[in-house]
């Protein structure tokens, strides 16, 4: 408990004691602390005015009749309020000076800027001019007013008879804008020669103004000049896997189908043919495979053509095939600058590395074939066009090199081939084995009977008015005959007979 020492006591606690006492309202440099005097030690009338620090005293401490009396002055107007000076825009009175308004403004030319001398350059409301005097009129202009009746007029505007003539459609009077016989939708004369395209009005019309003509253009084959196509692939048919490799795959064949199975390495796998020809650029290559996938996690099936150094494509054919479904897909690529030898790769993509491992592409009868070393720039096939073609082929596949006219037909043999290309008749003639002799007219028309025919059975003369018959010709066997006519022949024992 706090208090003061006692005399006489407390011996060696006084100063503990006393100090412990004082701390209760002094700090420790001697002074009050800040919460030692309260309301309670204030003695009444104890604080003057002059102890009030300025500003401590709020709104909230003031009697009522002060707050009431403060709160009026705050409402007073004050000397700085604006709307005690003239300086301010004023409300909307214009109606008051109108002439009768409250307060009519009264205001001389004078007053208006540059009234006076715009009003003096102006002319009388009321005043004539004559035609001469129209500064900006021609003779015909001035000739058409000054004329004295309509007549005048007329002839001053040059003006034929029709000028007077009543609107009609019949002799004496004049057509009205709506005639009908004015309109474009009337029979128009004989005018086909002059569309012609020596014509005076040559028509032109374009492929897509001509119905279905796009459509059937395009289901249409090249007709250019083709000596030979060669399918840059070999063992397209996959007897076995010579000429291929697996990219991040392995490969293995059965039954004309080449397997490729995915390792897992990275997100696609495929296989490969590095063939031997030039990979050029800007020409157009054709590309077409059959294939499926074993599984239903494939995202897409590329086709790819590039050269070994640079340059090349590889395209997406197919999206998301369907499990064990065969596609039959081509394309023709455009090469881009590049070069080295040609690389060909069928490619499987997926999601992921991973998800390649143990899934299978099967490809069949892969072709590929330069458009434009076969056709000829400019002349290229496009993919439909040439897919057309090999429709022609079994499996629309061919290995090698086929000719002009095994691309239409493959089975038109090494010797129909010799036929096609033969650069005369005489070598036709060598490549189908055959020998003509020119020999003399066996036929002694000098034995010819007319009324009869010879009778197949046995040999003899039968009467028929329709029919003529020659003595028996010798014909010798292996010895080729040429008839001039169509005839009817009786071949009898070695004999011929010309009926």
């Amino acid at each position: 408990m706090t208090r003061l020492p006692t005399p006489g006591s407390d011996s060696g606690q006084w100063g503990d004691i006393l100090n412990n006492y004082l701390s209760q309202s002094h700090t420790a440099d001697g002074k009050l602390k800040t919460d030692s005097v309260t309301a309670a030690q204030l003695a009444p009338g104890a604080v003057k005015t002059a102890a009030i620090a300025d500003g401590t005293i709020t709104n909230a401490k003031l009697d009522a009749p002060t707050k009431a009396s403060l709160a009026s002055a705050d409402a007073a107007i004050q000397d700085t309020d604006p709307r005690l000076t003239d300086a301010r825009t004023p409300t909307t009175h214009a109606a008051s000076h109108a002439s009768a308004g409250s307060d009519p403004l009264t205001i001389d030319q004078s007053q208006v800027t540059n009234l006076t001398t715009d009003l003096a350059g102006k002319a009388p409301a009321v005043h004539t001019h004559t035609a001469s005097a129209i500064s900006d009129s021609t003779t015909v202009g001035r000739s058409l007013i000054t004329a004295a009746d309509a007549a005048a007029q007329r002839t001053s505007l040059g003006l034929g008879g029709s000028a007077t003539l009543a609107v009609g459609t019949t002799a004496g009077t004049v057509a009205a804008g709506d005639d009908s016989r004015l309109s474009n939708s009337r029979t128009p004369t004989a005018h086909a020669s002059a569309h012609a395209s020596a014509g005076s009005d040559p028509v032109t019309i374009a492929q897509s103004q001509v119905t279905n003509l796009t459509t059937d253009l395009a289901a249409k084959v090249v007709a250019a000049a083709l000596d030979a196509a060669t399918n840059i692939l070999s063992n397209g048919n996959f007897v076995g896997t010579t000429g291929w490799t697996g990219i991040y795959g392995s490969l293995s064949a059965t039954a004309n189908v080449l397997s490729v199975t995915g390792a897992g390495s990275v997100t696609y796998f495929g296989a490969r043919q590095t063939t031997t020809v030039t990979y050029t650029a800007g020409h157009k290559v054709y590309q077409r495979a059959r294939f499926r996938v074993t599984d239903a996690n494939c995202v897409t099936v590329r086709f790819s053509y590039t050269g070994s150094v640079s340059g090349g494509a590889t395209t997406t054919v197919q999206s998301a095939p369907a499990i064990n479904t065969w596609y039959e897909k081509s394309i023709v690529h455009t090469l881009n600058a590049g070069s080295g030898s040609v690389l060909e790769t069928f490619y499987a993509y997926y999601a992921s590395a991973g998800a390649t491992s143990g899934k299978v592409m099967d490809l069949q009868y892969v072709i590929s074939i330069d458009l434009t070393a076969a056709f000829g720039a400019g002349s290229e096939p496009t993919a439909a066009q040439m897919d057309t073609l090999l429709a022609h082929f079994t499996n629309k596949w061919f290995d090698g090199t086929v000719y002009d006219g095994t691309l239409f037909n493959e089975r038109i043999g090494e010797v129909g081939r010799e036929v096609v290309h033969a650069a005369t008749t005489a070598a036709a003639r060598t490549a189908l084995g055959v020998e003509i002799a020119v020999g003399k007219n066996l036929l002694d028309v000098s034995t010819v009977t007319a009324g009869y025919y010879v009778a197949d059975s046995y040999g003899g003369l039968q009467a028929s008015t329709n029919y003529s018959a020659s003595a028996f010709i010798p014909i010798s066997a292996s010895t080729v005959y040429t008839l001039s006519h169509k005839q009817y022949l009786c071949e009898c024992w070695g004999w011929l007979v010309w009926d």
